[in-house]
C-alpha cells in the first residue's frame, strides 16, 4: 500500500488477521461442542485463564501460524499427561482444576493433589498462597546507590513464626518448585504455553503478618 513502509507490511498483516483467526477460533469451537457435548465445553474451559505465548503466536517456516486445532490437541494431550482428563472427558481432577480461576491453575491444582496446603494454619496457608500471586517489583537504585551504606542499626523484631513453622514452609515452598519444573517440562514437551513459576520471597512476610505483624516489620 502506497505511504507504508517495507518494515511495517507484516505488522498490518498480522493486525488483519487477528480478527479472522478469533473467526476461527469460534468455528472450531463451536464444531468441538457439537462433536464432543460438555466435554469439549470442559477440556476449554479447563485452561481458559492462559496467557498469549511465543508458542501459539509465532509463525513456523512455511509463515502459517500454529493452528488453533493444534494449540487444543496439545492442551488435551498435557492435561492427559498430568491425570486431569480421560480421553475427551474430565476426571474427577479434572473438575477441580475446572473449578480453578487462576493463570495457574495447573500448578494450584497439583499443589492441592500433593496436599501441599494440607495441616497448615491459617497465616502459613496464607504465606504458601503467596507464591502463587507474587509478583516483586523491579527496584530503580539511585545513581549513588552503590556508594551508600546505611549506618542505621536494624531493630530486633521478635519471631512471630517459629522455627517448626518456618521449616514446615520452607519445605512446601521448596516441594513446589519440585511440582512448577515438572509442569513446565510437560507444557513445554507439548509446546503449551506456562503460567509464571511460583515465588516464596513473600510468603514468610505475609506468614508474619497474618499472624500479628506489621507489615513494615517484617
Amino acid at each position: 500500500a502506497a505511504g507504508v513502509a517495507d518494515g511495517e507490511v507484516e505488522s498490518l498483516l498480522y493486525e488483519v488477521d487477528e480478527p479472522i483467526g478469533q473467526i476461527e477460533f469460534q468455528a472450531n469451537v463451536g464444531i468441538a461442542f457439537e462433536q464432543r457435548g460438555e466435554r469439549g465445553r470442559d477440556m476449554l474451559s479447563s485452561q481458559r485463564h492462559r496467557r498469549a505465548h511465543p508458542y501459539e503466536s509465532a509463525r513456523r517456516p512455511g509463515a502459517s501460524k500454529r493452528s488453533l486445532s493444534e494449540q487444543l490437541r496439545a492442551r488435551h494431550h498435557v492435561l492427559e499427561a498430568l491425570g486431569y482428563a480421560d480421553g475427551w472427558r474430565m476426571n474427577a481432577d479434572g473438575q477441580l482444576l475446572r473449578a480453578l480461576y487462576h493463570e495457574s491453575d495447573l500448578l494450584v491444582a497439583e499443589a492441592l493433589r500433593e496436599g501441599l496446603f494440607d495441616g497448615l494454619d491459617a497465616a502459613a496457608f496464607a504465606g504458601l498462597a503467596s507464591c502463587f500471586v507474587y509478583e516483586p517489583r523491579r527496584a530503580r537504585r539511585a545513581p549513588n546507590a552503590a556508594k551508600t551504606v546505611s549506618t542505621k542499626k536494624r531493630r530486633s523484631i521478635p519471631d512471630r513464626i517459629g522455627n517448626d513453622r518456618r521449616v514446615s514452609l520452607d519445605e512446601r515452598i521448596r516441594s513446589l518448585g519440585v511440582i512448577a519444573a515438572t509442569v513446565r517440562g510437560v507444557e513445554d514437551q507439548f509446546q503449551v504455553p506456562h503460567g509464571r513459576d511460583p515465588d516464596g520471597a513473600f510468603a514468610t512476610t505475609i506468614t508474619a503478618w497474618s499472624r500479628g505483624a506489621a507489615l513494615g516489620t517484617v
